[in-house]
C-alpha cells in the first residue's frame, strides 16, 4: 500500500475503510466481506501489479475530477484498477 511505486493510489489496493478489516499482516488479515485470504497469492498480484507500473503502464485510472472530489470527499476513495495481462 506505501510503496512509492504506486503513488497516491496505492492506498486503494486494498479496502480505505479499516473498519472492514482487521489484523496487521496478510497473514493475520481477516476482512468482512472475504473467508479465504491467500497472502502468497495476494503478494503476487501486488507485485505484478508493481511490475506494470515500473514498466510505464497506467494500472489505476482515477475517474473523478478534483472539482468533483473536493465536492464530495469520500470520492477521492473511488477509482479503477485495470491492466492488461498480455
Amino acid at each position: 500500500m506505501n510503496d512509492l511505486a504506486f503513488g497516491d493510489y496505492g492506498r486503494l489496493i486494498f479496502p480505505v475503510d479499516r473498519g472492514c478489516w482487521s489484523g496487521n499482516t496478510l497473514g493475520g488479515l481477516d476482512y468482512v466481506w472475504y473467508n479465504y485470504i491467500d497472502p502468497n497469492k495476494t503478494v503476487e498480484i501486488t507485485n505484478y501489479m508493481k511490475a506494470h507500473v515500473l514498466a510505464g503502464d497506467m494500472i489505476f485510472y482515477d475517474i473523478y475530477t478534483e472539482e468533483k472530489k473536493v465536492a464530495d470527499p469520500e470520492k477521492r476513495d473511488t477509482g479503477l484498477f485495470f491492466f492488461n495481462p498480455a
